[in-house]
């Protein structure tokens, strides 16, 4: 996501803090599988799951409270999606037999179905602005352009369809397969498709994501039972396999940038790659819990399944051990920006740091950190894409320092 960067000199030692970074298990009341997460930003998110469950957090996935569907039986949740603060999607399947898309305008409190259908398993929805969304499923793509009130089905030839991902009302992508993994894009809010040549190997496909513009990844079952990383480097019109990644089947993923991201398969594995793939390292998580589904806001991360896990230092990197001379907290950059800027500080010694940003009446809408670090130099990823364009403010808090500094988000 990062298409400007500050040049480093070669003697400054870069570590990457996520590496060793802490996944903590969090409880999971409803005890049912989570098959999707989603957060608005570092405090909170919903997970979805087996049955209907439907549960809200409020600070970082630590406590959790019941947002009811009204589902009975063994109708599952499969993806959800939120538009703004208060406005979310989600799909509901029991195999093919049934697909339910519901909608909250009350930031989850109550859900309203939507489109209900027999014969049709709804798997994933997404939504490209507040206004115009895709949901996708058995043999069929729905495109509704009035916040989910209506949904028209789009002329669509793909067989079973896993996945979505929009990066605009116009342009948008559909991730299934049939006799093989396909990807179809469309340019023109689904009327006409295109199916870029995904590798031979890759049997289905179970994510699309784009940390930038360019940048994309996906990846799914592979031929041998294995699983199958591909990678993007110009808006998905190609794919290229990504050898590095050996493993089970991936179900999903989270890049903090173009470069750096993690991947949780099937094995309940949660691998980390910090070189755009090349190369994937296994992260200890506290326990095994049949992981399905990742997701992130800047520096905070949240894996479930049966189980659920959060770390909260994702996105950040030390770029100095030295010891600095004073606190400091510098100008992001780029700035304007969209929707990615960096922001570096510099802490003389060990404590509590916290990072926050605020709109411009000084209300707190973002935790960026919040915990102990030692006396370094440090940049985080901040993610911008689920707030309006404007003028923000982020502010660094010690014992010692306070500082803030203005930013503007331009889209």
């Amino acid at each position: 996501m990062l298409k400007n960067k500050i040049i480093i000199p070669v003697l400054m030692f870069l570590v990457c803090l996520s590496v060793n970074a802490q996944w903590l298990e969090q409880t999971n009341p409803a005890v049912k599988k989570q098959n999707s997460v989603f957060f608005l930003n570092s405090l909170t998110g919903f997970t979805g799951g087996d049955t209907g469950t439907m549960q809200r957090s409020t600070n970082s996935g630590v406590t959790w409270f019941s947002s009811n569907l009204g589902i009975s039986g063994n109708v599952n949740v499969t993806d959800i999606n939120f538009s703004g603060n208060d406005t979310g999607y989600c799909t509901a399947s029991n195999g093919s037999l049934t697909g339910k898309i519901y909608r909250t305008s009350n930031g989850g409190a109550v859900w309203t179905i939507m489109f209900d259908t027999t014969n049709i398993g709804m798997r994933g929805v997404f939504f490209a602005n507040p206004i115009t969304g895709w949901a996708v499923g058995n043999g069929t793509v729905k495109y509704t352009s009035n916040t989910g009130m209506n949904w028209i089905s789009r002329n669509f030839s793909g067989s079973t369809n896993t996945c979505v991902f929009a990066f605009s009302p116009t342009l948008v992508m559909v991730g299934g397969f049939g006799s093989a993994g396909y990807i179809a894009r469309s340019t023109n809010a689904g009327i006409n498709w295109s199916f870029p040549g995904l590798p031979a190997t890759i049997m289905d496909v179970r994510f699309i994501q784009f940390p930038d513009a360019n940048t994309g990844y996906t990846g799914g079952l592979a031929l041998g039972g294995q699983g199958g990383m591909c990678k993007s480097t110009d808006g998905g019109l190609s794919w290229s396999l990504l050898a590095g990644y050996v493993g089970s089947t991936p179900l999903n993923a989270y890049f903090i940038n173009a470069n750096t991201g993690y991947v949780v398969n099937s094995s309940s594995e949660l691998k980390m790659t910090t070189d755009g793939g090349s190369s994937w390292v296994n992260q200890t998580i506290p326990a095994s819990g049949s992981f399905a589904d990742i997701t992130g806001s800047g520096s905070f991360a949240i894996i479930a399944g049966r189980k659920i896990a959060t770390n909260t230092t994702v996105g950040i990197q030390q770029i100095s051990n030295e010891m600095p001379e004073s606190f400091s907290l510098e100008q992001n950059y780029p700035n304007p920006f969209n929707p990615v800027t960096n922001i570096i500080f510099s802490l003389p010694k060990s404590g509590n740091v916290k990072l926050t940003v605020m709109d411009i009446t000084g209300r707190e809408i973002l935790t960026l950190i919040n915990g102990n670090y030692s006396a370094g130099t440090y940049k985080i990823d901040l993610d911008a894409s689920q707030l309006a364009s404007g003028i923000y403010f982020y502010r660094l808090q010690t014992s010692e320092f306070t500082q803030t500094r203005k930013m503007i988000l331009l889209k």
